[in-house]
């Protein structure tokens, strides 16, 4: 009995101790995790004092209710159409409803974005209020199915040997005695609901977002203990929700006879509350100027603008800015592509820029509202994926390198690709968690363009990152630069930009362009073809190649700006240093990603995933 108690006390440490350390750094003043300074409610502040986060709060709030509210009522009757059911049917409802609690959630996300795509049905309320309904449902039957299995069959006989009808039956028997279930399964969905990300994320758009999205937005930006405040707040009120349900079924379980009364009397409250809510919601939006043509939505890379220049913006214009975050070209690509959401002004890597063109999903810039265009550096403009700048414009540009310390590789350095096989680095080596990046440094390790479409030269840099293997610590996302930092591996593949910010953290760290020539990138600015505003998007564009503006958003961001009248404004350290402004002789040997094309994207994935799993 005690080995049990203590095993019980060790898993309920390990699953609340990063809960409790997370809840610990949000008192921090220093703004790290790494060491605690003095108590503050700084972070707390900031959070309240968020009109725009206020707004999510209470847009979560408002799709967990109604939702569990309407998956509770559609899912009692789907368990009592179940529980009815003829057995051969029985159980195969049984299964449809128990595959969906076990599918993935991502396979789900994306399965409605196809579904709400081919309806016409827009991203935003609408959408994510229907995932949530749908995805609660099997679990509302699931807590309410075993109180029906409990139920004796002469229950309902005497209830109708004494003259009660189907309705009366229903009413008077069935629901009261399945209560507790009922309430089991509002609670299950709106715990769910609150916390759900995964299938969220990819119904969300058109400026609509849930708290979970936008922690992850946030964490993406940058860390900042307003996030560690808002998840601290998410915990409690979740906490808050569990005694609530305890108290609930204790006293539903006391007075059997107002079951249903209190049954009644909880969908009226929740409604009352969640319509409340909503009416608050509008009235926030309304006078905080969160609508119509008002706003800039901005869709755009973690961590990739100052947060101080889109207060400027908004301090400037008049204009709101909502701001959401992609991970990944692809990710982005396939958000504006389905058409249902609303992105102003989009930031894609130029191969991207190039594929979104072919596809019909940009819209021309017109440059006569973009007079900042002179103080972008000429051999920035009018390249390869976008003769002329009809639909991008410059704003960050990079290269993909490595980052080493020094110090924990014994005084070694590194100055070439060929370099990360030397087998002194076992276990030492992080990966960014990108194919073009990895199977391109193969290739560049082997003399062969990073734009190759040769087979037989994509195997053999296949082979090649398998003999890597060993010295492969992780294949990590934003992550990484934490875990460099930190000292937990002494080598990383990283972007420029990310090294700067490393390097800053750790000033042990170095970063180099292998000798043998790397990417070089390109970010642009870009107007989707369902922007709304797109007056305001081209006076978003033109305040960010502002030079002053320009540099400060350089000198936060770290990586390089295009802008020749910015680099007047920044340290001359900065310009001056070639890891992030390489000469011309360096920039000879770095190349620009093509648009491959989708069969061959798709073969360097396949790749790609080959390498992952043979990791494993």
């Amino acid at each position: 009995m005690k080995v049990s108690r203590l095993y019980l006390a060790f898993v309920f440490f390990v699953l609340y101790m990063p809960i409790f350390y997370l809840i610990y750094y949000s008192f921090n003043s220093g703004g790290t995790m790494h060491h605690f300074e003095s108590f503050t409610l700084d972070w707390y502040k900031e959070v309240f004092a968020d009109t725009r986060l206020l707004v999510i709060v209470l847009h979560t709030m408002i799709i967990a209710l109604i939702s569990s509210s309407l998956a509770t009522i559609i899912g009692v009757f789907g368990a009592i159409a179940i529980y009815y059911a003829k057995h051969r049917w029985k159980q195969t409802l049984l299964t449809l409803n128990n595959i969906l609690i076990v599918s993935p959630d991502v396979i789900i996300g994306a399965s409605f974005l196809i579904l709400f795509t081919i309806a016409g049905i827009q991203l935003g309320f609408t959408s994510v209020l229907l995932s949530h309904i749908a995805f609660s449902i099997p679990i509302v039957v699931l807590m309410v199915l075993p109180k029906l299995q409990e139920m004796s069959p002469t229950l309902i006989d005497a209830a109708r040997d004494l003259g009660a009808n189907e309705w009366n039956v229903l009413t008077k028997v069935v629901l009261p005695y399945i209560t507790p279930g009922i309430f089991a399964g509002f609670f299950m969905a709106l715990t769910y609901s609150l916390d759900d990300f995964a299938v969220t994320f990819f119904v969300t758009g058109n400026g609509f977002s849930t708290l979970s999205v936008e922690i992850y937005s946030r964490a993406r930006q940058g860390i900042s203990l307003s996030v560690n405040a808002l998840s601290t707040l998410l915990f409690l009120f979740t906490l808050f929700l569990v005694v609530v349900y305890y108290v609930m079924t204790q006293r539903t379980s006391v007075k059997g006879g107002t079951k249903m009364k209190k049954v009644v009397s909880l969908f009226l409250l929740v409604s009352l509350v969640a319509f409340s809510l909503l009416y608050v919601t509008k009235t926030i939006e309304s006078s905080k100027g969160y609508g119509g043509n008002n706003t800039v939505t901005i869709y755009n890379w973690g961590d990739y603008i100052d947060p101080a220049l889109i207060k400027k913006f908004e301090k400037e214009t008049g204009l709101k800015v909502i701001y959401q975050t992609f991970d990944s070209n692809e990710a982005m690509m396939t958000k504006i592509a389905q058409g249902g959401t609303t992105f102003d002004v989009a930031v894609p890597s130029e191969y991207a820029i190039s594929k979104m063109k072919e596809e019909g999903l940009l819209l021309p810039i017109n440059h006569a509202k973009i007079p900042n265009l002179r103080y972008i550096d000429e051999r920035f403009l009018n390249l390869s994926f976008d003769p002329g700048n009809q639909y991008s414009i410059p704003y960050f540009w990079g290269t993909v390198g490595i980052v080493y310390n020094r110090a924990l590789l014994g005084g070694k350095e590194i100055t070439s690709w060929n370099d990360l096989w030397d087998p002194a680095f076992k276990n030492q080596i992080l990966l960014v968690d990108g194919a073009r990046e990895i199977i391109g440094m193969a290739l560049n390790s082997l003399h062969y363009s990073l734009n190759d479409t040769n087979k037989t030269h994509l195997q053999q840099a296949k082979q090649k990152l398998d003999a890597l293997t060993p010295n492969v610590k992780a294949i990590v996302g934003d992550e990484i630069k934490m875990l460099l930092a930190n000292e937990e591996a002494a080598i990383g593949i990283v972007w420029s930009g990310d090294a700067a910010e490393i390097m800053w953290e750790n000033e042990r760290l170095d970063y180099v362009i292998p000798k043998e020539g790397t990417n070089l990138w390109f970010d642009n600015m870009v107007i989707p073809k369902t922007a709304k505003n797109i007056e305001g998007a081209h006076q978003f564009i033109n305040f960010m190649l502002d030079p002053k503006n320009a540099a400060q958003n350089a000198e936060y961001v770290g990586y390089s700006t295009p802008n020749k009248k910015a680099l007047e404004y920044l340290p001359k350290e900065i310009v001056e240093d070639e890891r992030f402004y390489p000469s011309e002789q360096l920039a000879n040997k770095l190349e620009v990603y093509e648009n491959l094309g989708k069969s061959m994207l798709a073969y360097y994935n396949e790749l790609f995933l080959q390498f992952k799993m043979h990791r494993k």
